[in-house]
């Protein structure tokens, strides 16, 4: 049965990857540390900001939060700080920002004198692993976490293609996941449109370009950081394996180096 008639990531299971990110980040950022959320396009971010958002409205660390755009300037920023007790701010789109370390140090100074009182979340696409530099106010790192959604492995990706066939009414044979993921490459947009037209092609694959198919696969290996890597040998059965983070120190983290 479809439950296309509520929201996606209010039927995802709590043990699933997005909703366990969400409750990571808001751990970190409960004890008013700033953190950085990047993504590639099609991995899930939005998705992830669902989730996270509606996990932050029910707990008690933040009087107020506020989800802000890019695109807003400063000024409706700094009218949170006006609002009494401890406020999340959560901005996202970030890689629209021009001037992205001038902006940062701004937010920087807002949170001054008691950075307790203004926590940021900051969500961004692919950019925080090939422009890390963008990522940095211009006195200080500005963020104490950062965090990576990167494309599926092949047991995420199985379980995606449950979650998403059940949710949405399709038909998809189970012999065929295997071959949906060396599509997909474990995307999770691209994963998803290849079930919705397996499910309209009578539950058979379609038929793809070869062109359009051979840069896929590698983007699961190519976005695997040496921090999930190294936790990949201990953690291969637990569903949050491909939450990475660098806490305290990223500017020494071989995933965002100097």
């Amino acid at each position: 049965m479809s439950l296309t008639s509520t929201s996606f990531a209010q039927n995802l299971p709590q043990d699933f990857y997005y909703p366990q990110l969400a409750k990571e980040v808001l751990d970190k950022l409960s004890l008013y540390e700033n953190v950085l959320v990047g993504g590639i396009y099609g991995c899930g971010i939005h998705t992830f900001l669902d989730c996270f958002t509606a996990l932050a409205q029910q707990s008690p660390a933040f009087n107020s939060i506020s989800i802000l755009e890019s695109t807003k300037p400063i000024s409706s920023i700094k009218k949170t700080t006006g609002i009494s007790g401890k406020k999340l701010v959560v901005i996202h789109t970030f890689e629209q920002i021009a001037h992205p370390n001038n902006y940062l140090e701004k937010l920087h100074r807002l949170r001054l004198p008691d950075p307790s009182l203004l926590t940021y979340l900051v969500i961004s696409d692919h950019t925080v692993v090939t422009r890390p530099s963008q990522y940095f106010a211009t006195t200080t790192a500005f963020f104490n976490y950062r965090f990576l959604v990167t494309p599926f492995d092949p047991a995420l990706t199985h379980r995606m293609i449950e979650i998403d066939t059940q949710f949405f009414g399709w038909k998809v044979p189970k012999d065929l996941i295997d071959q949906i993921y060396t599509l997909s490459g474990g995307v999770q947009r691209l994963t998803k449109h290849i079930c919705k037209l397996t499910h309209k092609n009578q539950s058979s694959i379609p038929s793809l370009p070869t062109s359009s198919v051979s840069h896929l696969h590698p983007l699961s290996t190519h976005w695997e950081s040496p921090i999930t890597k190294a936790k990949s040998s201990q953690s291969s059965s637990r569903h949050t394996s491909r939450i990475t983070s660098e806490p305290t120190s990223p500017i020494t983290s071989p995933l965002f180096p100097p």
